[in-house]
């Protein structure tokens, strides 16, 4: 194609891929280049010019991506750039930038529109998804209880950004009213969800800040009861304990599992998820796997004679089942009605609050829970009032009074020892000396539980009488 004068549109549409390669002069110094590409023919048109003694080009832009007219216009805006003195391509590389700079600010408006609109629902089913939450024992499932119950219902609907201390305040300090050992665990989760929302840059600071646990649901003492006077051997609830159980009208499974608590220094979930593969009453071991233990560190607990007398009457209550205590054995109080059907066949163990809440019930005063036990005092001992843990803490106690070094009852107990220096070169598992205390143990209750007046205690290294 031959070019005569200003280029026009009709030259250019003309244009073929043998021309490819060819410069086209335009007016006023501005020229194109003819490309070939997948999507045909195009022309990359570039004004030369001249600042501070050296030719440069600008690029005007592309034909046909925009028309004739543009890529003049785009030459006559360089060309008035360059009348002031500045370097077109200078000031097109900062125009560039303005526009990036300008294109970040609309997205971060557009990400703070988002976070104001987000709500503490949606903000909290992020948090339950999150590592932090699912990695926890029990995947999150306290707190998603304990929000659905008193958090979403008031506050599920407000914007994150609009979250006032004093609205949150004023749920904490309603829960306080009737569980405030509740309150100040929603206190604690929420100052930890909080956490999560200030790294997501949802929130800026935490609207609990300041506040304190002890001002919400009241400063909460370490729990020290036991069902024994450490300083007292003869001095004990286990008879009175053992009196009350019948009239209690527990299920069996129920009675075995305090027994079993009381003669191992187990934890209540511990013992609930037990599966009877891990329990070997020939051997008088039973493993607790890493995955249910608190510490997430396997432990075996040596099975005394009376630990597997009760652990035989679980067999025969159980049946089949893989697990110790199956669901359809050990239902809810809370789930019984009138038209409760046989139980299902399932692979589940119990509900892990379903003996406390059973334990719980016979310790109320006043008016039975609907659909729950009437028998609400019949576990009411002289001490007070006691729950499941309070076990744990009893066998631990009494193997101290069989004289069990402490340091062999913090195994049996399986807690993690503090010091690293020990946890690196002290690697040995007194295996000997645990079963034995365990044993221990198990005699010991034997003897508070019989019928005997004068009971003699044994311990590691004598025997003396109480």
């Amino acid at each position: 194609m031959k070019q005569s004068g200003i280029l026009t549109q009709k030259q250019l549409e003309s244009l073929t891929e043998a021309d490819e390669g060819r410069r086209l002069a335009d007016k006023d110094g501005l020229y194109g280049i003819v490309r070939i590409g997948k999507s045909g023919v195009s022309v990359l048109f570039r004004w030369r010019f001249r600042h501070d003694g050296k030719l440069q080009d600008f690029n005007c832009g592309t034909w046909p991506r925009i028309k004739l007219s543009q890529v003049r216009n785009s030459r006559r805006e360089a060309e008035a750039v360059l009348k002031t003195g500045a370097n077109p391509n200078n000031q097109k590389k900062l125009s560039k930038l303005q526009t990036i700079q300008a294109e970040k600010a609309e997205l971060t408006q557009l990400a703070a529109d988002a976070a104001a609109l987000r709500t503490v629902e949606s903000a909290l089913t992020d948090w339950f998804a999150s590592k932090e939450i699912t990695d926890r024992k029990d995947k999150g499932n306290y707190l998603k209880r304990a929000f659905n119950k008193d958090i979403l219902p008031k506050l599920g609907a407000v914007a994150i950004p609009d979250l006032t201390k004093g609205m949150i305040m004023d749920i904490l300090l309603d829960v306080a009213k009737r569980a405030p050992a509740m309150a100040n665990r929603i206190h604690a989760g929420l100052s930890q969800f909080f956490g999560y929302c200030i790294n997501r840059e949802w929130v800026a600071d935490n609207p609990l800040r300041g506040t304190k646990r002890e001002k919400i649901g009241g400063k909460e003492p370490p729990r020290e009861r036991i069902l024994c006077d450490p300083e007292n051997p003869k001095k004990h609830e286990l008879k009175e304990l053992q009196a009350a159980l019948p009239a209690a009208k527990l299920q069996d499974s129920t009675i075995a599992v305090i027994w079993i608590m009381l003669g191992t220094a187990c934890r209540i979930g511990e013992l609930l998820q037990a599966r009877w593969q891990n329990i070997d009453l020939d051997k008088r071991e039973w493993l607790i796997p890493s995955e249910n233990s608190k510490n997430g560190q396997a432990h075996v607990i040596y099975l005394s004679d009376f630990v597997v007398k009760h652990f035989n009457t679980l067999q025969e209550i159980s049946g089949t089942s893989e697990w110790c205590f199956p669901a359809e054995k050990l239902k809810e109080e809370t789930k019984k009605t009138e038209e409760t059907k046989e139980p299902e066949e399932t692979t589940s163990h119990v509900d892990l609050k379903s003996v406390t809440k059973q334990i719980r019930d016979r310790q109320r005063d006043g008016e039975p829970m609907s659909g729950r036990s009437k028998n609400t005092t019949a576990l009411l001992l002289s001490g007070g009032e006691w729950t499941p843990h309070d076990l744990r803490r009893t066998a631990a106690t009494l193997m101290g009074q069989c004289g069990v070094l402490s340091e062999i009852i913090e195994r049996c107990l399986n807690h993690t020892d503090g010091s690293k220096l020990k946890k690196i070169y002290q690697r040995n598992i007194p295996r000997q000396q645990m079963a034995e205390a365990w044993k221990l143990l198990g005699s010991r209750l034997e003897l508070l539980l019989s019928d005997a007046e004068n009971v003699t205690i044994v311990t590691f290294g004598k025997a003396t009488a109480a």
